[in-house]
């Protein structure tokens, strides 16, 4: 999994968007964009790396509702600056956002639930050996957020959460608080606490891909494993 970047936009007043990063990236494989749009119509893109067309055609949607779309990058730069542009061609499509992913793409559709190691998102601390587990010390890490990522493409329906968390704290202290988010906005949090097992439930009601975030406390040291994502209904 790669931590993701996104876009959130919609086309400008002359039916345009451009998506582009700051930096160079690395090429990694199955680097791609996906593009979430909704309403009928096509949207011609141009896609670019360093400021070199590389491809360009064109996303079809016969639907009102919204629909993913994925445009791969084929490069043989080993760091590029990627760069997306989309002009309305016909109908009433619109872009929702567009999310810069590389990777291996999270399925839950397949039997319901999906465990990745915590070090797959973006975080502080350090990671072992084996990179599976990542350390959080409480005298060189801030109380804030501190593991966040990735955006998940989820179907509609409620999910659970469960992180796999080490510490030498007494039961019942207050870890932290793990967080799912939409559009930057929190749809669910609950307090991670020692000695418990610390399960997170969100509705996931629409396309739009869901954020992970562990906000930490800073009050004891911990250790964080795999993260199992569960479809319950």
């Amino acid at each position: 999994m790669f931590p993701s970047r996104l876009w959130y936009s919609n086309l400008d007043t002359t039916g345009r968007f451009k998506a582009t990063t700051r930096a160079p990236v690395g090429n990694t494989k199955n680097i791609r964009w996906d593009i979430l749009t909704h309403d009928t119509g096509t949207l011609n893109y141009t896609l670019l790396v360093n400021s070199n067309i590389v491809s360009s055609s064109t996303l079809i949607n016969n639907s009102t509702s919204n629909s993913w779309h994925t445009v791969a990058i084929n490069t043989t730069n080993l760091f590029f600056t990627p760069s997306l542009l989309l002009q309305s061609s016909s109908g009433n499509m619109d872009v929702d956002l567009c999310v810069l992913n590389a990777g291996e793409s999270l399925d839950i559709t397949k039997n319901k639930q999906i465990t990745f190691p915590a070090s797959s998102l973006f975080h502080g601390g350090y990671s072992d050996s084996d990179q599976q587990h990542i350390t959080f010390l409480k005298e060189y890490e801030p109380a804030s957020p501190i593991l966040y990522g990735s955006l998940i493409k989820l179907p509609v329906g409620t999910y659970t959460l469960r992180a796999e968390i080490e510490t030498g704290a007494t039961a019942g202290t207050v870890l932290g608080t793990m967080r799912a988010l939409k559009r930057k906005t929190i749809i669910a949090e609950q307090p991670v606490i020692a000695g418990t097992i610390n399960l997170l439930e969100f509705i996931q009601q629409d396309q739009f891909p869901v954020r992970i975030e562990f906000k930490y406390n800073a009050t004891t040291d911990i250790s964080i494993g795999n993260i199992e994502l569960r479809h319950k209904y």
